[in-house]
């Protein structure tokens, strides 16, 4: 996935200055100044790359890799072979980079000269990267690669008739745990194409999460933690075992979205608050860090908090209460994006149980808005329009 940078970046590197050099009104004598640096930095790149082609034994540095495919009959062979299309591979590599630099040059070149039209070049440019695009893409993605839509349907995301049992359950928000994987709960990421995981695998997990799972649900699962996080239905294997099917059990303690708690118990420090989820009643208590605003609650039997919207970047909830509370939100807490409004005013909102958001109601009826706006994103588009309106 880093990969995935680069090769963005480094084009929009090039595309920012090439866009100057086409498109000023001074890029000829820019150009010819600078013809000869670029030819220089071309004939520098191929150099070096040449220089470490012949410097390079192409071998397999891993000793324990190398040792396994001895063990094997012809194992020499093959590794005189790895090496030899190793070699081959680098010294192609250099040669399309030769190619194109030739293609590139001459094409800057005529440019200078004006034998070329600014789109003429522009579109010499395309044909050459698009080519080389194409071609090297055509070695990872290609027909190989792929297959029909029902036959990856059908081998891999075909739901079992637990998954369509709990489908049948249209609300937005609950979560599912599934304990018929083979891969266990933290590592199976099919259940996820279905539902709201409590479980699934991701190579990036949030600390909070992570941190939950190790202390609560990874050796054996908080029922008071699945409550909280809204676990509504859990899949278990049949007692006939995996391959036989899985069966469906309903939590009936599941708390739903968001509820209101009778009282906040302080604790020192995150730490504390995680170590404290061992044992307690999540609909009852919330946890928070001492160094928290969050004032306690007069409990109001009456009061009420109800799911009104859930969509990917905005959450509503509708609140009625007689007297200030404190609501429990069944969702992960994130303040790096996430801000909460209530009644259209920005509010401020703790992190609570750990993994969960808590934000104070006051009396009345209301309307709590949670809506991700990343100020990394704001200030992205800000700069873009502020670069583009200069140029």
């Amino acid at each position: 996935m880093a990969m995935v940078i680069p090769e963005m970046l480094l084009p929009l590197m090039v595309l920012l200055p090439l866009k100057k050099i086409i498109f000023l009104t001074k890029r000829h004598i820019l150009l010819t100044k600078g013809f000869q640096k670029i030819l220089y930095v071309l004939g520098g790149f191929i150099v070096v790359a040449f220089i470490i082609y012949l410097g390079n034994d192409y071998s397999i540095s891993n000793p324990e890799l190398k040792r396994g495919i001895l063990q094997f009959p012809g194992g020499g062979s093959v590794l005189s072979g790895l090496e030899s299309t190793r070699k081959s591979m680098f010294l192609a590599g250099i040669g399309r980079v030769f190619l194109f630099s030739v293609l590139l040059a001459a094409s800057i070149f005529l440019f200078v000269k004006k034998i070329i039209k600014p789109v003429v070049a522009v579109i010499i440019l395309l044909i050459i990267n698009s080519f080389d695009i194409l071609n090297v893409d055509a070695k990872y993605l290609n027909a190989n690669n792929y297959m029909q839509p029902d036959d990856l349907q059908s081998q891999v995301f075909d739901p079992t008739a637990a998954d369509q049992s709990i489908l049948q359950d249209k609300s937005p928000h609950y979560r599912v745990l599934n304990l018929s994987s083979g891969d266990g709960p933290f590592n199976d990421a099919v259940t996820s194409y279905f539902h709201r995981s409590i479980g699934g695998y991701h190579a990036a997990k949030l600390s909070i999460y992570q941190d939950l799972i190790a202390a609560q649900l990874q050796n054996k699962f908080n029922p008071s933690v699945l409550n909280m996080l809204d676990t509504r239905y859990i899949i278990v294997p049949s007692q006939q075992g995996q391959n036989s099917g899985a069966t469906v059990q309903k939590n009936p303690d599941a708390l739903g979205a968001a509820w209101f708690v009778k009282h906040i118990s302080y604790m020192p420090d995150e730490i504390a608050v995680l170590n404290a989820l061992g044992s307690f009643n999540a609909k009852d208590t919330a946890f928070v860090a001492a160094k928290s605003s969050a004032n306690q609650p007069v409990y109001d039997s009456t009061a009420s908090i109800e799911l009104k919207k859930y969509d990917n970047d905005t959450i509503q909830y509708i609140t009625d209460a007689k007297s200030p509370q404190f609501a429990v939100l069944s969702e992960i807490y994130y303040p790096a994006g996430w801000n909460a409004y209530i009644d259209k005013k920005k509010t401020d909102y703790v992190q609570t149980n750990y993994v969960l958001r808590g934000i104070q109601v006051p009396a009345g009826k209301h309307e709590i808005e949670f809506r991700f706006e990343p100020a990394s994103v704001s200030l992205a588009q800000t700069i873009t329009l502020i670069y583009y309106s200069g140029c």
